[in-house]
């Protein structure tokens, strides 16, 4: 059987800026423009009358679905995530010219700069909603062979200082 990663989604306060965000910072294309749905609630949960906006935004083979409350929302969709995990994880070529295009378009930065973890660029910034989203410039592959690296007892250096298996 595949498998491949479809979509995630987001929720975010105003859809035009989300989508906006998206394509402008990171080039994502417009796959489905905001799209507003009534009955929300037998989708979403939510008070009944709810209706949500939802667009589509592509990166290759994958998208984000953003989605935007407008009226009832669940309560899931009111507690903003805060954290590193979840996030969306974006593979960009360039990691520093990625996070400046990001900050220019309304990001900001979970770590203070970039980190070198093994080879590969890695940053945190959040969304202008508060998403996480992680930019990291290798293959998956590569973070993959870098977290087996970890198990097998290899440290691992994250800038200076060493990573390894907390077992």
């Amino acid at each position: 059987m595949e498998v491949t990663v479809h979509h995630c989604a987001v929720v975010v306060a105003d859809i035009d800026r989300g989508v906006d965000f998206y394509c402008k910072a990171f080039g994502g294309d417009v796959l489905v423009p905001p799209l507003r749905v009534r009955g929300g609630q037998a989708l979403m949960g939510g008070a009944d009358g709810s209706f949500f906006t939802v667009a589509l935004v592509g990166f290759g083979s994958a998208a984000i679905e953003l989605f935007s409350f407008e009226a009832g929302a669940p309560a899931w969709a009111k507690r903003p995530t805060q954290s590193l995990v979840p996030h969306v994880a974006l593979q960009v070529a360039d990691v520093t010219a990625s996070l400046g295009r990001a900050e220019r378009y309304g990001a900001t930065r979970v770590w203070p700069r970039v980190r070198m973890v093994g080879s590969r660029s890695v940053i945190y910034v959040s969304d202008p909603d508060g998403n996480t989203i992680e930019l990291i410039d290798g293959p998956l592959s590569a973070l993959a062979a870098t977290l087996v690296d970890i198990q097998a007892g290899v440290e691992v250096q994250v800038n200076a200082e060493a990573v390894s298996d907390a077992r």
